[in-house]
């Protein structure tokens, strides 16, 4: 009887150590998931602005390709980068 009783608390012993050992290893697994949630969670936000970002500044560049092809523009370029004149435009010399 004595034997049977020793043989049951060792049994009772070991499971509950192996339960022991379980709940710390998957406790510890739990908050490096958490921990890798958080990282991930934090990466797509970035990655969401950055779309939006690009997003705006393909935006920006479709308007730019629209605004090439116009006389605006090349009026522009000829007058800062050519120093040329409208044929229209007045000017006014200085008086000395």
């Amino acid at each position: 009887m004595k034997r049977r009783k020793t043989s049951h608390r060792r049994s009772i012993i070991l499971i509950t150590g192996v339960l022991l050992t379980m709940i710390i290893v998957l406790g510890s697994h739990s908050l490096s998931l958490l921990e890798q949630r958080d990282f991930l969670m934090q990466q797509e936000a970035d990655l969401r602005l950055q779309i939006e970002q690009q997003e705006e500044r393909s935006q920006a560049i479709l308007d730019f390709e629209e605004f090439i092809g116009t006389e605006e523009h090349i009026r522009q370029v000829a007058e800062e980068e050519l120093d040329l004149v409208d044929p229209d435009a007045i000017f006014f010399r200085p008086v000395d």
